[in-house]
C-alpha cells in the first residue's frame, strides 16, 4: 500500500520523536510489567514503525540547521507537478512511500491501545504511559502518536 508523507520537517520531526520516549521507553523499560498480549502489540508496532521509517525518503530522516531553508527550496526549485492553496503558495511536496498494510494496522491497533489505556487509574500501561509522560512539553505523547 502506497502513503503520502509531507516533506515537512514538522512532520518529521513529529514522526521521530515517537521513538524516545514513547516505543524506546516502553520497549526497554516496561515491557516487562505489561500484560504479554499488551506486550506483544507493543513490539509488534515497534518493529512497524521502523519499517515505515525505513521506507521514508533518506533526505527526509536528515535533520541539520538547515532543514527549513532546504524544504522551502525544495519547493520552490521543484520541476514537475506542483500543487498550490488557495491564496497561491505552493504547498508542501508529498512522497509516496510503500508500507504494508500490517505495519499501519499495527501503528493504529497500538494507538487504541494507548487511548484506551489513558482512560484506566490502574493498570501497568496506563502508569508506565504517565510515567514517560513529558511533563515539561506543550503535547501528550499519545496525542503526538
Amino acid at each position: 500500500m502506497y502513503i503520502l508523507v509531507p516533506a515537512d520537517p514538522m512532520f518529521m520531526t513529529r514522526f521521530l520523536e515517537m521513538e524516545e520516549p514513547l516505543f524506546h521507553s516502553l520497549y526497554y523499560l516496561h515491557l516487562a510489567k505489561l500484560p504479554e498480549d499488551q506486550a506483544e502489540k507493543v513490539r509488534r508496532t515497534y518493529d512497524s514503525w521502523g519499517d515505515i521509517l525505513r521506507a521514508m525518503p533518506t533526505h527526509l530522516t536528515w535533520h541539520t540547521p538547515k532543514t527549513f531553508e532546504i524544504a522551502t527550496y525544495c519547493r520552490r526549485a521543484s520541476k514537475g507537478y506542483s500543487l498550490y492553496g488557495p491564496d497561491g503558495e505552493q504547498l508542501v511536496s508529498m512522497y509516496p512511500i510503500e508500507v504494508s498494510v500490517e505495519s499501519l494496522s499495527n501503528l493504529t491497533e497500538c494507538l487504541r491501545l494507548f487511548e484506551s489505556a489513558e482512560l484506566e487509574l490502574r493498570s501497568p500501561l496506563a502508569e508506565a504511559l504517565a510515567e514517560i509522560r513529558e511533563p515539561d512539553k506543550d503535547r501528550e505523547l499519545v496525542d503526538n502518536y
